[in-house]
């Protein structure tokens, strides 16, 4: 079974547009517009890595982030802001996230983080999709 790539956003362009490109590489991809929905199906195995937007209605990312690393400290989180303040930026380093990607952010960006969390990366379809 492939492990999954969880992409939590409220914008439904983003979300659709990261869905895509990670689809494309081979990811076995699982979106979600919120937090809460996602925690409702309580399913964290297989996935390698969250993708998490900051800034989302009843649960931030962040607050997202420190939740999972109290529950499944070993699952990483990438956050992912258009706009994030200094003091949101320190609170999710402290937290542990594995990255902050300022959106717009180009899709290689997101590759190459992922290369990092993912040991199977290199039997994905990175090239043509970037």
């Amino acid at each position: 079974m492939r492990k999954q790539i969880i992409i939590i956003d409220d914008d439904d362009a983003v979300r659709d547009s990261m869905y895509a490109f990670l689809d494309c590489m081979g990811f076995d991809v699982r979106a979600f517009n919120s937090a809460k929905q996602f925690l409702r199906t309580e399913n964290y195995d297989p996935v390698c890595c969250f993708i998490v937007d900051v800034h989302m209605p009843e649960m931030t990312g962040v607050d997202f982030l420190e939740f999972i690393h109290k529950t499944h400290p070993h699952l990483p989180v990438i956050l992912v802001s258009g706009n994030i303040s200094m003091s949101i930026r320190n609170r999710a380093e402290q937290a542990g996230a594995l990255a902050i990607l300022e959106k717009p952010f180009e899709q290689s960006k997101l590759s190459e983080t992922l290369k990092t969390v993912c040991p199977f990366f290199e039997n994905l379809n990175a090239d043509k999709c970037v």
